[in-house]
Protein backbone atom coordinates (compact mmCIF):
# COMPACT_ATOMS: atom_id res chain seq x y z
CA UNK A 1 0.00 0.00 0.00
CA UNK A 2 1.28 3.46 -0.86
CA UNK A 3 2.21 5.77 2.05
CA UNK A 4 -0.25 8.57 2.77
CA UNK A 5 2.00 11.19 1.18
CA UNK A 6 2.24 9.21 -2.06
CA UNK A 7 -1.52 8.62 -2.14
CA UNK A 8 -2.12 12.35 -1.62
CA UNK A 9 0.29 13.23 -4.43
CA UNK A 10 -1.51 10.81 -6.75
CA UNK A 11 -4.91 12.25 -5.87
CA UNK A 12 -3.65 15.78 -6.41
CA UNK A 13 -2.14 14.84 -9.76
CA UNK A 14 -5.32 13.29 -11.20
CA UNK A 15 -7.28 16.54 -11.71
CA UNK A 16 -4.23 18.08 -13.34
CA UNK A 17 -3.82 15.11 -15.65
CA UNK A 18 -7.48 15.23 -16.65
CA UNK A 19 -7.30 18.96 -17.34
CA UNK A 20 -4.04 18.64 -19.26
CA UNK A 21 -5.40 15.78 -21.39
CA UNK A 22 -7.82 18.26 -22.92
CA UNK A 23 -5.12 20.93 -22.96
CA UNK A 24 -2.75 18.68 -24.89
CA UNK A 25 -5.29 17.93 -27.59
CA UNK A 26 -4.77 21.42 -28.93
CA UNK A 27 -2.18 23.95 -27.80
CA UNK A 28 -3.63 26.72 -25.68
CA UNK A 29 -4.06 29.40 -28.30
CA UNK A 30 -5.85 32.63 -27.70
CA UNK A 31 -7.28 35.22 -30.04
CA UNK A 32 -5.28 35.71 -33.21
CA UNK A 33 -3.55 32.34 -32.87
CA UNK A 34 -1.22 33.50 -30.08
CA UNK A 35 0.27 30.45 -28.37
CA UNK A 36 -0.47 30.75 -24.66
CA UNK A 37 1.20 27.59 -23.42
CA UNK A 38 1.88 23.95 -24.23
CA UNK A 39 2.72 20.69 -22.47
CA UNK A 40 6.40 19.81 -22.67
CA UNK A 41 7.28 17.39 -19.89
CA UNK A 42 5.89 14.85 -17.47
CA UNK A 43 7.82 13.80 -14.36
CA UNK A 44 6.42 10.85 -12.42
CA UNK A 45 2.93 11.43 -13.87
CA UNK A 46 2.99 15.17 -13.04
CA UNK A 47 2.62 17.27 -16.22
CA UNK A 48 4.48 20.53 -16.72
CA UNK A 49 4.03 23.25 -19.32
CA UNK A 50 6.51 25.50 -21.06
CA UNK A 51 5.27 28.42 -18.98
CA UNK A 52 6.13 26.53 -15.81
CA UNK A 53 9.57 25.68 -17.17
CA UNK A 54 10.29 29.24 -18.25
CA UNK A 55 9.00 30.67 -14.98
CA UNK A 56 11.06 28.35 -12.80
CA UNK A 57 14.29 28.70 -14.78
CA UNK A 58 13.84 32.48 -15.09
CA UNK A 59 13.47 32.86 -11.33
CA UNK A 60 16.42 30.55 -10.74
CA UNK A 61 18.60 32.53 -13.13
CA UNK A 62 17.53 35.82 -11.55
CA UNK A 63 19.13 34.73 -8.27
CA UNK A 64 22.49 33.99 -9.86
CA UNK A 65 25.25 36.54 -9.61
CA UNK A 66 26.71 37.60 -12.93
CA UNK A 67 29.40 40.03 -13.99
CA UNK A 68 26.88 42.19 -15.82
CA UNK A 69 24.08 41.78 -13.28
CA UNK A 70 21.74 40.79 -16.12
CA UNK A 71 19.49 37.75 -15.97
CA UNK A 72 19.69 35.28 -18.83
CA UNK A 73 16.31 34.56 -20.37
CA UNK A 74 15.39 31.39 -22.24
CA UNK A 75 15.70 31.40 -26.01
CA UNK A 76 16.04 28.83 -28.79
CA UNK A 77 19.67 28.05 -27.96
CA UNK A 78 19.26 27.72 -24.20
CA UNK A 79 15.91 25.90 -24.22
CA UNK A 80 17.22 22.27 -24.36
CA UNK A 81 19.52 22.88 -21.38
CA UNK A 82 16.77 24.74 -19.50
CA UNK A 83 14.36 21.86 -20.03
CA UNK A 84 16.97 19.43 -18.72
CA UNK A 85 17.65 21.54 -15.63
CA UNK A 86 13.94 21.86 -14.94
CA UNK A 87 13.31 18.14 -15.27
CA UNK A 88 16.11 17.24 -12.88
CA UNK A 89 15.06 19.90 -10.39
CA UNK A 90 11.46 18.66 -10.44
CA UNK A 91 12.70 15.18 -9.55
CA UNK A 92 14.50 16.72 -6.57
CA UNK A 93 11.53 18.90 -5.63
CA UNK A 94 9.13 15.96 -5.70
CA UNK A 95 11.47 14.01 -3.41
CA UNK A 96 11.71 16.93 -0.99
CA UNK A 97 7.91 17.18 -0.94
CA UNK A 98 7.56 13.43 -0.44
CA UNK A 99 9.89 13.56 2.55
CA UNK A 100 8.38 16.79 3.85
CA UNK A 101 11.86 18.27 4.09
CA UNK A 102 13.52 21.61 3.42
CA UNK A 103 10.35 23.67 3.41
CA UNK A 104 11.27 27.36 3.19
CA UNK A 105 11.06 29.79 6.06
CA UNK A 106 9.23 33.05 5.44
CA UNK A 107 12.19 35.38 6.14
CA UNK A 108 14.39 33.55 3.61
CA UNK A 109 11.72 33.76 0.93
CA UNK A 110 11.16 37.45 1.66
CA UNK A 111 14.90 38.09 1.40
CA UNK A 112 15.08 36.62 -2.09
CA UNK A 113 11.82 38.27 -3.13
CA UNK A 114 13.56 41.57 -2.44
CA UNK A 115 16.48 40.45 -4.64
CA UNK A 116 14.04 39.56 -7.40
CA UNK A 117 12.21 42.89 -7.13
CA UNK A 118 15.51 44.73 -7.44
CA UNK A 119 16.42 42.69 -10.53
CA UNK A 120 13.03 43.49 -12.05
CA UNK A 121 13.60 47.21 -11.54
CA UNK A 122 16.97 47.15 -13.26
CA UNK A 123 16.73 44.28 -15.73
CA UNK A 124 14.77 45.05 -18.88
CA UNK A 125 15.03 41.51 -20.28
CA UNK A 126 13.85 39.96 -17.02
CA UNK A 127 10.96 42.41 -16.68
CA UNK A 128 9.93 41.77 -20.29
CA UNK A 129 9.98 38.00 -19.79
CA UNK A 130 7.88 38.25 -16.62
CA UNK A 131 5.38 40.46 -18.45
CA UNK A 132 5.23 38.11 -21.45
CA UNK A 133 4.59 35.13 -19.20
CA UNK A 134 1.86 37.06 -17.40
CA UNK A 135 3.28 36.26 -13.96
CA UNK A 136 1.77 37.72 -10.82
CA UNK A 137 3.32 37.97 -7.37
CA UNK A 138 1.80 34.70 -6.16
CA UNK A 139 3.23 32.77 -9.10
CA UNK A 140 6.71 34.25 -8.82
CA UNK A 141 6.70 33.55 -5.07
CA UNK A 142 5.65 29.94 -5.64
CA UNK A 143 8.43 29.47 -8.21
CA UNK A 144 10.92 31.13 -5.86
CA UNK A 145 9.92 28.79 -3.03
CA UNK A 146 10.49 25.80 -5.32
CA UNK A 147 13.90 27.08 -6.43
CA UNK A 148 15.00 27.63 -2.83
CA UNK A 149 13.69 24.25 -1.68
CA UNK A 150 15.58 22.43 -4.43
CA UNK A 151 18.76 24.38 -3.61
CA UNK A 152 18.42 23.53 0.10
CA UNK A 153 17.85 19.85 -0.64
CA UNK A 154 20.91 19.73 -2.89
CA UNK A 155 23.03 21.53 -0.29
CA UNK A 156 21.89 19.09 2.38
CA UNK A 157 23.13 16.22 0.21
CA UNK A 158 26.50 17.77 -0.63
CA UNK A 159 28.26 15.51 1.86
CA UNK A 160 27.83 12.72 -0.68
CA UNK A 161 30.19 14.58 -3.02
CA UNK A 162 33.08 15.03 -0.63
CA UNK A 163 35.07 12.08 -1.95
CA UNK A 164 33.93 12.38 -5.54
CA UNK A 165 36.82 12.43 -7.99
CA UNK A 166 34.80 14.22 -10.64
CA UNK A 167 32.88 17.12 -9.12
CA UNK A 168 31.04 17.62 -12.41
CA UNK A 169 29.38 14.20 -12.28
CA UNK A 170 26.03 13.56 -10.63
CA UNK A 171 26.30 12.45 -6.99
CA UNK A 172 24.93 8.98 -6.30
CA UNK A 173 21.81 10.20 -4.48
CA UNK A 174 20.82 12.33 -7.48
CA UNK A 175 21.71 9.68 -10.05
CA UNK A 176 19.52 7.20 -8.17
CA UNK A 177 16.60 9.66 -8.02
CA UNK A 178 16.82 10.45 -11.73
CA UNK A 179 17.16 6.78 -12.66
CA UNK A 180 13.97 5.96 -10.72
CA UNK A 181 12.03 8.87 -12.17
CA UNK A 182 9.67 8.38 -15.10
CA UNK A 183 10.03 11.24 -17.57
CA UNK A 184 7.92 11.86 -20.62
CA UNK A 185 8.74 14.51 -23.21
CA UNK A 186 5.78 15.67 -25.26
CA UNK A 187 5.91 16.13 -29.02
CA UNK A 188 8.36 18.81 -30.12
CA UNK A 189 9.28 19.55 -26.51
CA UNK A 190 12.93 19.79 -27.55
CA UNK A 191 12.13 22.74 -29.82
CA UNK A 192 11.64 26.20 -28.36
CA UNK A 193 8.56 28.12 -29.42
CA UNK A 194 7.65 31.57 -28.25
CA UNK A 195 4.67 31.51 -25.91
CA UNK A 196 2.74 34.58 -24.90
CA UNK A 197 0.37 33.66 -22.07
CA UNK A 198 -0.47 37.31 -21.39
CA UNK A 199 -1.34 37.87 -25.05
CA UNK A 200 -3.39 34.68 -25.28
CA UNK A 201 -5.57 35.93 -22.43
CA UNK A 202 -6.57 38.79 -24.65
CA UNK A 203 -4.94 41.31 -22.35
Amino acid sequence: MKPASARAATVLALPALIAFAAFAAGAARGAGGVLGDRLVLGVNSVPYTQRQVETYVLIKESLRKSETGATRVIDEKSWPAALGVFGEDMVVLQEAERLGSYANEGPLVDKFKDVLKQKLRTGAALAAAVARLGLDDKETTRALESVLRVAAFRKGKEKDRVDAKDASSRPKWLADLVDRAVMRYYRDADKYVLIEPAGAKGG
